[in-house]
């Protein structure tokens, strides 16, 4: 009995780590790529981005679509929790939301391929907002897309 546990936790041990590997070289397959210059700190997803310029990578045929954002010595690979094809006009871009000289990336909006990417605010900055009912001020700032 011992060893079918030994062999199952090995199993799943196994096929969670393939997956991860596989789902990491994917990234290296990606269809669209874009730079932007963040002029305050910022943060998305898991990762605090200082200001500077960055590029981003993102394979648009596999889901969970996740973008690999490089620059300024940081690299950090973002999942989107959701993902819109609806009212998307206007040019490409980051949608933030700001508090005072930093911010926190909303979405991700991609107009020439009419769709937008959205990423939640971490638990810390819901309470913050919660607390203090201010008004979010929401800036946008410009992406310079390539598709391959």
């Amino acid at each position: 009995m011992t060893n079918n546990r030994t062999f199952t936790s090995i199993r799943v041990i196994f096929l969670a780590l393939a997956a991860t590997v596989a789902s990491v070289g994917l990234l290296s397959a990606e269809d669209y790529k874009g730079t932007f210059t963040l002029p305050f700190e910022t943060k998305w997803g898991r990762a605090t981005l200082p200001p500077g310029d960055y590029t981003f990578k993102l394979n648009m045929n596999v889901s969970p679509f996740t973008a690999k954002v490089s620059g300024n010595d940081v690299q950090a690979y973002i999942l989107a929790t959701g993902i819109d094809d609806r009212n998307v006009a206007g040019q490409s871009a980051l949608i933030i939301v700001r508090h005072g000289r930093k911010g926190t990336v909303r979405a991700l909006r991609l107009a020439d391929r009419g769709l937008v990417f959205t990423y939640p605010l971490p638990k810390s900055e819901r309470r913050m907002l919660m607390l203090a009912q201010k008004p979010e001020l929401f800036q946008r700032l410009q992406i310079v897309a390539s598709a391959k």
